[in-house]
C-alpha cells in the first residue's frame, strides 16, 4: 500500500457528510457516509490494504469495530514507522504504516 494509492480512495469521497459519532463498516466497499475523521482513514486503509488499522481491535470484525484517533496513535507507536512531516510531503508513493 502506498500513499498514493490510499489518496486515490479517499479522493473519491470528497463531500460527503460527517458525522460525530459514527462506527463506519469497513469491510463495505460501497459505504458513502457520514464519516467522522478517523472511521475515513481507517476505511481508507482497509481499501487499499484489506486490514484495520487505527481501530478499538485491529483483528475485531471490520464491520462493527470502531477507530479512534487514540488508536491511531496507539497503532502509530506499535506498529507505523513514523516520519516527520516534512519528510512526507517530498516522498510521492511512500509506503504507508509499515504494510508490504
Amino acid at each position: 500500500m502506498t500513499g498514493n494509492e490510499l489518496l486515490s480512495v479517499a479522493q473519491t469521497h470528497l463531500g460527503q457528510n460527517y458525522e460525530l459519532d459514527v462506527v463506519v463498516p469497513k469491510s463495505d466497499r460501497n459505504w458513502r457516509g457520514p464519516w467522522n475523521c478517523s472511521e475515513f482513514v481507517s476505511w481508507c486503509v482497509f481499501q487499499v490494504a484489506g486490514r484495520l488499522y487505527g481501530c478499538l481491535n485491529d483483528n475485531g470484525n471490520p464491520a462493527t469495530t470502531p477507530a479512534y484517533t487514540g488508536y491511531w496513535a496507539r497503532d502509530a507507536d506499535s506498529l507505523g514507522i513514523k516520519i516527520s512531516v516534512e519528510q512526507a510531503r517530498v516522498t510521492p508513493g511512500l509506503p504507508c504504516f509499515g504494510f508490504h
